[in-house]
């Protein structure tokens, strides 16, 4: 299989490295081989960028999580001596058992600024790569820059969406879609959508059908949104445009064109907040805000789902129930006259983003877009600080350093495995069955705890469990003996709470060397 064999070049050149390196690449090798069906998840191809070398630093700001190491990536098509790739990703598109490559390029001209995306498909008949798609693109360099899939058709084929900022700071898209695949013909590609706007651009997703749900192409199709500045206008005037899919044009086209009125600002500091930078608006935005409404003003549970914008750490936080899950804030940006775009990327699980769109409604009240997703999107309110006392902090969370060395094999009496390569494990049960995932330890509020993030084949998240760890050493002459005993439980705002249930207890059993040998 061409995607498993691809990977031999890097595990020969990192053999030395850390083995959870290893183990990583080997799973990102089945994720990335599997069948692909998932319709109405944003799936974030993993990314390499080869212009980095031994002299060169990566500002912290732009990078998405650790990557691997994939330097033996190189394009699988023939490039023109003036193109350089910035990015490579191997990933399958289509419904055959091959990788394609998705490869974004820009000229070695200092001058010129075009940026150009190809797709190489292999074609089994000629037993080589093709191009299954060569097009300039509007983004004209990397900051802000991201490449994902979705089916935003309704075709039960994932559409590559690349979106970004041009040099004047608009907000750029492009959308590619599947138009033959297989036959003589091979993987071709079309160009549906080429956008810039001077404010936002949100994909509406809505929940499609069962007949979607099960595999039929329904063309279910979601509409893309503008909201532009009126350039024509000296107020707060905005523009919505509405770009439906087109099937018999096969691209999305405006259906309206709207005007949204200026709004009215009474309050001083709301406009001087209109008129600030990025720091005025992280500053506003900085701490706990909640959940009261979801975007079609349907009332929410009271401090059910918070948000909390950790700006000094670069961190945004989402709490929801029992569950929390911290993101890196990577880059933001101004859209329109009220608002910021953040892109973010979870601490963990690097393929896991979340791209949100603020718009500030008035002093105590912001909307919240997840690109994407109506997951977290909504209208939110600030915590109030009588609350905000309850609520985990990020200060609070410690990490459990004693436990993040533990690596390797434990057993239970039950038969259970679990193979630690922190931050991932291997969990095989008494009946033989593996699953994969990523783990944390942390203490809060004196207690350790870990979390068990359990991963599907694509790399999103299926289950999370968590536990409150305890660990012990206990040794003689012969043995070290690790014990690692897990107590489930719920994590929530206040703390830890164990759940009734029995311990899990595991064990790893290291032999002594005799003094004689």
């Amino acid at each position: 299989m061409r995607c498993l064999n691809s990977l031999l070049p890097s595990l020969h050149n990192s053999i030395m490295k850390k083995r959870y390196v290893i183990l990583f690449l080997l799973s990102l090798s089945f994720i990335s081989c599997r069948d692909k069906n998932e319709t109405n998840q944003i799936r974030t191809p993993r990314i390499v960028n080869p212009m980095v070398n031994g002299n060169d630093s990566v500002n912290d700001s732009t990078e998405q999580g650790d990557i691997e190491d994939t330097s033996f990536l190189v394009p699988m098509i023939d490039l023109p001596s003036d193109e350089y790739p910035q990015q490579i990703q191997d990933i399958n598109l289509d419904s055959d058992t091959e990788e394609e490559q998705l490869i974004l390029i820009s000229t070695t001209d200092k001058e010129d600024h075009r940026f150009k995306l190809y797709i190489a498909d292999y074609n089994n008949e000629t037993m080589r790569f093709e191009k299954a798609l060569e097009q300039d693109i509007l983004v004209d360099h990397m900051d802000g820059l991201s490449t994902h899939l979705q089916d935003i058709t309704g075709n039960q084929l994932n559409e590559v969406l690349v979106t970004g900022f041009d040099q004047n700071g608009f907000h750029t898209l492009d959308a590619f879609s599947i138009q033959t695949q297989g036959g003589t013909s091979g993987l071709r590609y079309k160009q549906i959508i080429s956008i810039t706007v001077n404010g936002t651009i949100d994909i509406q997703t809505s929940e499609r059908s069962e007949d979607f749900k099960t595999g039929e192409i329904t063309w279910e199709s979601f509409p893309i949104i503008t909201e532009a500045s009126d350039e024509s206008e000296e107020n707060l005037d905005l523009v919505k445009t509405v770009y439906n899919w087109n099937r018999t044009a096969v691209r999305y086209q405006p259906v309206s064109v709207s005007q949204i009125p200026g709004v009215t600002i009474r309050e001083e500091k709301l406009k001087d907040l209109y008129r600030g930078d990025l720091d005025d608006f992280k500053e506003f935005l900085s701490g706990p805000w909640h959940r009261i409404s979801d975007l079609n003003e349907e009332k929410q549970p009271f401090l059910e789902e918070i948000m909390y914008f950790h700006p000094d750490e670069n961190q945004v936080i989402f709490t929801a129930g029992d569950v929390q899950e911290i993101y890196d804030w990577n880059e933001t940006y101004r859209t329109i006259f009220k608002g910021i775009y953040i892109q973010s990327v979870n601490q963990l699980i690097d393929s896991l983003r979340r791209d949100l769109y603020i718009t500030v409604e008035d002093m105590d009240s912001i909307r919240v877009k997840i690109q994407g997703t109506t997951e977290w999107g909504g209208f939110y309110e600030p915590v109030s600080l009588s609350y905000q006392q309850s609520l985990i902090h990020n200060e609070i969370l410690k990490p459990a350093d004693d436990m993040i060395e533990l690596s390797g094999l434990f057993k239970s009496s039950q038969g259970v495995e679990m193979y630690l390569d922190y931050p991932f494990f291997t969990e095989k049960s008494e009946d033989g069955t593996s699953r994969q995932g990523v783990l944390t330890f942390y203490n809060l509020y004196g207690t350790n705890v870990l979390q068990m993030r359990y991963q599907k084949a694509n790399g999103l998240l299926e289950k999370r469990s968590v536990y409150r760890a305890d660990y012990s050493v206990t040794s003689d002459s012969k043995r070290i003996i690790r014990t690692l005993t897990l107590q489930p439980g719920l994590l929530s705002v206040s703390g830890f709470s164990v759940e009734p249930g029995d311990s899990l207890h595991f064990e790893q059993i290291e032999i002594r060397e005799s003094e004689e040998s």
